[in-house]
């Protein structure tokens, strides 16, 4: 099992499941860019704490072979070293029934997904995750 990692804001760790010492890429990037969000939701919301990230794995190719987009036999992951919790850096959770309708665990974003998890595979070839994130607070 051959493993990779890359680092964006966060690093994305590709598992490859199959034989043989083959060089792989992978290109991480997100589509939001710098992100606003509340610290209080007891009176204004501006958005729920999320953001996301995208990925795409690519066998190199040689002479004889090209690239080639990977989709199947390996998954890959993703997670916000140094940064394992969201509970306690903003009172989301304690407003999410009354704001969106939904009762979440803690440290669970909207769609269903934490700071670390596995992405899923999209139409176009590309892993895809929409997470719920509080970054860490700079010290002052």
């Amino acid at each position: 099992m051959k493993k990779m990692a890359i680092s964006v804001i966060f690093s994305i760790a590709l598992t490859v499941t199959m034989a043989g010492a083959q060089d792989y890429i992978l290109i991480g990037w997100n589509d939001l860019g710098m992100h606003c969000a509340n610290q209080d939701f007891s009176s204004f919301v501006v958005l729920p704490p999320y953001n996301n990230v995208h990925a795409q794995a690519i066998q190199v190719g040689d002479a004889l072979n090209p690239p080639v987009v990977l989709t199947t036999n390996f998954h890959v992951t993703y997670e916000i070293p140094g940064n394992t919790y969201s509970v306690g850096k903003t009172n989301f959770w304690e407003y999410d029934s009354l704001i969106f309708g939904v009762n979440l665990p803690d440290n669970i974003g909207l769609t269903g997904n934490g700071l670390t998890g596995t992405m899923a595979v999209e139409e176009n070839f590309s892993w895809s995750r929409v997470f719920q994130l509080r970054h860490l607070r700079m010290p002052t």
